[in-house]
């Protein structure tokens, strides 16, 4: 920045840190409403180039319900943290990462042709005082570390770029926690935030958090004491605890990170696991999906699909508008339609391990560069990041994100291409080992699922360049009329949680449990649907006007229908002359949506 860069950044911080103090000192005295708007409406001076104004009206809506649990959440939030540390927390996080950083790394990324990342993860050591199962740390050893300085350089060359936001791993990084608080204390324009095991966590500790006001962290932990001892070790449930309930006595918010398996998926998402944690004063919950990663790991910790749609539907629930918990809950694997699929290499996050190998992913081990022999600039513009930017979204179904879990043919290619080599210091596993762990999880993940089966449609049809006709009589009574498929454009886009289609003539909808996305076709609609819950998918549709289709309770009832009655449902679309749906539109009945939406792909791939 120049001068007059500098001058005015500064002058936008101390407004910025003006308001939230005086959001933070309103809400000791005025209802929460006032309080709630006040800050939306400081979000949207900041943010308006970002978010949607439709985004805004909904949280506008939310701060005036003075009963929302999203209002008592900011008022605990507002009236039990510490006011110099959420206040330089959150000006480091949402005004120098959310707003300035994210749209400087934004404009970067074009200049430079390279994804640059929001968020860069460090290990500052590869030690740690516990052994976790399923720990992708554990595969590095105990005796790298990075230095201090080595540290300050990647955080002032990111800031540069765009970086503002800083996620510290391991091993356990409060090992290095003197160094951290360094860190913290010559990066003011980064915020700074530790997954930690939370055995180090001490009065001290506490009060060192409260003096910088740029550091929180999450505590690891994987259930109650059987299941989570079981992981971590005898004795570590109580010591999570404790640490716990000594930074909510401080005033200090923080949060959890919990690693889910096909054993605890149900205990770290219930009422009462949920409940403990809020009471012991934690405000938000990191979810990762289990990695076989390691020559060691085991695979019989991996979900099943209706695990993995159990968990994607809990959280959901969980941070809902309404219902649910007064907790924000993170679940990466499953919160691709959000991001727009895989957020690693770069796109929104790389993570550098305690060699200084510059990873795409925490789970992803490999890599071309380090940053002891190449700028930080130099290690995102490595081959393999450029694969990644290249392939990346690795499907059109984001809920499958992985280019390694959920699509394990893509790293082993990408790692090939690259010339990126293995950075397991234990045991280096070759990525065809890796990836072959997860094969059958990919298989099941591909064809489980109303929403997978669609994008996998979706991807089927973008490859033919010649139209498609269905057999007549294809998936017996879920399908009647054969129609013809004649794909021109195709055109897909994540959209946020609620509802929404955005229609043009002759465009087409995919329906059912896919309703997040706004997929654009020429000629054909075809409509899985998957419970009666779904059913106010349909009605969106014709709401929207952009389709002549017959009312909703006519189409609800061919739903339920055979295969005579699914014929007919090829007369919703008819009106093709008027603005509607030039093709016939095929329902899968209820009780055969996957099995429909499995035939139709099998037979286009012929």
């Amino acid at each position: 920045m120049n001068a007059a860069e500098k001058i005015a950044h500064a002058a936008e911080r101390k407004a910025f840190e003006a308001m939230l103090d005086s959001l933070i000192r309103k809400s000791q005295t005025k209802d929460v409403c006032t309080v709630a708007n006040d800050f939306v409406n400081m979000v949207q001076k900041i943010h308006s180039s970002v978010w949607t104004p439709e985004t805004f009206e909904m949280l506008h809506q939310i701060a005036n319900d003075p009963d929302s649990k999203w209002a008592h959440y900011a008022e605990r939030l507002l009236r039990e943290c510490d006011p110099y540390l959420l206040r330089t927390f959150l000006t480091a996080a949402a005004y120098e990462g959310g707003f300035r950083g994210f749209q400087q790394a934004r404009a970067n990324s074009e200049k430079y042709d390279c994804n640059i990342p929001w968020i860069v993860l460090m290990d500052p050591t590869s030690a740690c005082n516990m052994r976790c199962v399923g720990c992708w740390a554990a595969e590095y050893g105990h005796k790298q570390n990075l230095t201090f300085e080595e540290m300050d350089r990647v955080l002032t060359e990111g800031a540069e770029l765009g970086t503002h936001a800083c996620l510290f791993t391991g091993g356990e990084p409060l090992m290095r926690k003197a160094d951290i608080f360094r860190l913290c204390e010559k990066h003011r324009d980064i915020a700074f935030h530790a997954f930690t095991n939370g055995t180090l966590i001490d009065q001290a500790f506490c009060d060192e958090l409260k003096r910088v006001g740029n550091f929180i962290v999450s505590v690891s932990i994987e259930g109650f004491e059987d299941a989570n001892d079981g992981r971590r070790g005898a004795g570590h449930f109580e010591k999570a605890l404790a640490a716990m309930d000594l930074m909510h006595k401080n005033h200090i918010p923080f949060g959890v990170s919990i690693c889910y398996t096909s054993k605890n998926y149900k205990v770290v998402t219930s009422d009462e696991f949920l409940d403990m944690l809020i009471s012991k004063g934690c405000f938000f919950a990191w979810y990762f999906h289990y990695m076989p990663v390691g020559m060691g790991a085991t695979t019989d910790l991996l979900l099943n699909p209706e695990q993995r749609a159990y968990m994607k539907d809990r959280v959901r629930e969980i941070r809902g508008l309404t219902g649910g918990k007064e907790i924000f809950a993170i679940d990466f694997q499953n919160d691709g339609e959000f991001t727009g699929g895989c957020i690693a290499g770069g796109k929104l996050y790389c993570h550098i391990n305690a060699a200084g190998d510059v990873e795409p992913c925490v789970f992803i081990h490999y890599s071309g560069a380090n940053i002891r022999e190449k700028s930080f600039l130099e290690c995102l513009q490595q081959p393999l990041f450029k694969e990644y930017r290249k392939g990346q979204p690795f499907n059109n179904n984001h809920l499958r994100p992985c280019p390694m879990l959920e699509n394990p043919e893509y790293l082993p290619q990408m790692v090939a291409r690259s010339g990126a080599h293995s950075t397991d210091l234990e045991a280096p596993e070759s990525v065809e080992h890796l990836c072959g762990k997860c094969k059958a999880y990919a298989a099941f993940a591909r064809h489980t699922g109303v929403n997978g089966l669609c994008a996998d449609l979706i991807e089927v049809m973008e490859r033919r360049e010649k139209p498609v006709r269905l057999r007549k009589g294809i998936c017996g009574a879920a399908v009647g009329h054969a129609p013809v498929f004649e794909v021109r454009h195709v055109f897909v886009k994540a959209k946020c949680s609620c509802f929404g289609v955005r229609m043009q003539k002759r465009g087409v909808v995919f329906g059912g449990s896919v309703h997040h996305v706004d997929i654009r076709f020429r000629r054909v609609v075809l409509v899985f649907h998957a419970g009666r819950g779904d059913l106010g998918v349909f009605r969106g549709l014709f709401q929207h006007g952009a389709v002549h289709v017959y009312p909703a309770e006519h189409a609800a009832q061919l739903l339920h229908g055979n295969a005579a009655r699914a014929q007919h449902t090829r007369y919703l679309g008819d009106d093709g002359d008027n603005g509607g749906l030039h093709a016939d539109l095929a329902v899968a009945a209820v009780h055969d949506a996957v099995y429909a939406a499995h035939e139709i792909i099998a037979h286009m791939r012929e």
